[in-house]
């Protein structure tokens, strides 16, 4: 989800003020904007919102700062109408009420100030107290991109290129504003073209030039910038190949949250390829990514306590971390979940609990789910014996030794039904990672 953005376009400040900035000498700014603010000087009134809102000379109080925007707003000042609808619809300072912060952003936007325009944008492209509206998202995104918003060029740009809703001219125009926004210097335009390079999309494929904007998105540290650039760092096919820099770049990524560096790092760190191995830390940046939304995190480190992969086996460890990816919906989770399920459990309501877990899952093409019914029927260990449900499933997995089995089967039916082939399974060790 898009966020919503302040205004942060600064203000004119008489020398006085420049003087006091320079030297870092907030209090005195606080003073002086004080003395001002007692006068109803509009500018004033909005720089002591902005010194209680950083806490820079005085106690940060976000109550205080949303009061001072209040009365700025009520004296005329436009900027702060646009932070009282931040205000509102995060609930900083004051309770939350996106219905205020609509019209806040609307007459901001009314006097012509461009992040108005731009929130009211997000509001309709997130569904924020309405019905999402990708039309009327566009609509305020291009005012105030015509004003020369960086980021409604970006967001305008990006919402012709992946809503079906624009025709294939409106996601070439949607390329332009991506382009313009990217001439700006705007990190995220700039990792998005590189990704539009990369996959060739709207534009002739070349990986030299995606990487090249996201070297200059990663000079402004954008994560996923950061993360993209150690792939082809890590690929040695576009840049030369330098796993150093690939993990150096993961790492500053992983700082900024980025998910799939946290997942890079744990990788490398569990199986101690090209680094130190150091299994804790892997731990570490698998739960973070888990608990930041990543279920695939959670499922890892699921497989590796149920295998004893890198860690000393614990199916109590396993079950927990399987249980919070698979309530984040990750299919590879519960296809394990099942699989424990069945092979473990001496309760037949639980077993045929599991086999509906594995059943549901395999039908989403998870192919660890599919060869665990496969087996199970094949051998009955757990479920009645059935050949041809254990066959069904067996064709669902993508792997030779099982498609083989399968054309075996195919061409054996008679004696399978005879009973002179008795039984075979595949292997799963090698499924768990897929």
């Amino acid at each position: 989800m898009t966020q919503l953005t302040k205004n942060i376009q600064q203000t004119n400040s008489n020398n006085q003020e420049i003087k006091a900035a320079e030297d870092q000498n907030y209090q005195a700014a606080f003073e002086y904007h004080q003395q001002r603010a007692a006068k109803s000087h509009p500018e004033s009134v909005y720089h002591l919102a902005k010194h209680y809102e950083e806490g820079a000379g005085v106690e940060q109080n976000y109550s205080k700062a949303f009061r001072y925007y209040h009365k700025a707003a009520q004296l005329g000042f436009t900027q702060a109408l646009v932070d009282l609808g931040y205000y509102y619809i995060y609930g900083i300072g004051v309770k939350k009420d996106s219905k205020k912060a609509k019209r806040f952003f609307k007459r901001a936007a009314k006097k012509g100030d461009d992040y108005g325009y731009l929130n009211l944008g997000i509001i309709f492209q997130n569904g924020v107290d309405c019905k999402k509206n990708i039309f009327k998202s566009v609509y305020y995104l291009k005012k105030a991109a015509k004003m020369g918003n960086t980021q409604a060029l970006y967001l305008t740009g990006l919402a012709y290129i992946q809503h079906q809703e624009f025709n294939s001219r409106k996601k070439r125009m949607g390329f332009q504003f991506v382009k313009k926004a990217a001439r700006k210097e705007h990190p995220p335009a700039l990792c998005y073209l590189g990704c539009l390079y990369y996959y060739g999309q709207l534009v002739k494929q070349n990986p030299e030039k995606a990487a090249n904007f996201w070297e200059k998105a990663a000079q402004y540290e954008h994560p996923d910038a950061l993360y993209n650039l150690g792939l082809i760092y890590e690929e040695g096919v576009v840049l030369e190949k330098d796993l150093d820099k690939a993990l150096g770049l993961w790492k500053k990524a992983a700082e900024y949250m980025q998910t799939e560096a946290m997942l890079k790092l744990a990788d490398y760190l569990l199986e101690g390829k090209f680094v130190e191995q150091d299994v804790d830390k892997a731990v570490e940046y698998y739960e973070k990514a888990g608990h930041l939304g990543y279920p695939q995190a959670f499922s890892k480190l699921g497989a590796c306590y149920l295998m004893g992969f890198a860690v000393k086996k614990d199916e109590k460890k396993a079950n927990e971390y399987l249980n919070l990816a698979a309530k984040l919906g990750d299919s590879t989770a519960l296809s394990l979940k099942g699989k424990l399920m069945v092979e473990n459990s001496e309760k037949p309501e639980e077993i045929i609990q599991g086999i509906k877990i594995l059943e549901k899952v395999s039908n989403k093409n998870v192919q660890f789910a599919a060869a665990t019914l496969a087996n199970n029927y094949l051998s009955g260990e757990k479920t009645e014996k059935d050949l041809e449900k254990g066959m069904k499933y067996m064709g669902m997995v993508n792997d030779e030794h099982a498609q083989s089995l399968v054309q075996y089967y195919e061409d054996n039916k008679e004696k399978f039904k005879n009973g002179k082939i008795q039984h075979f399974s595949i292997n799963l060790e090698n499924l768990v990672s897929g």
